[in-house]
């Protein structure tokens, strides 16, 4: 398992919906992104 999945698992729910607010600001800061097919 990669480690990240690792230090995941270990995270609080709090830590977790933290992580993906940063992760989703990160993927959203880039304007060039398209929707994938399947999200249309």
């Amino acid at each position: 398992m990669p480690a990240v999945m690792e230090a995941i698992k270990r995270m609080s729910p709090e830590e977790k919906v933290k992580t993906m607010e940063y992760l989703w600001a990160a993927m959203t800061a880039n304007a060039e992104l398209e929707p994938l097919a399947w999200h249309g």
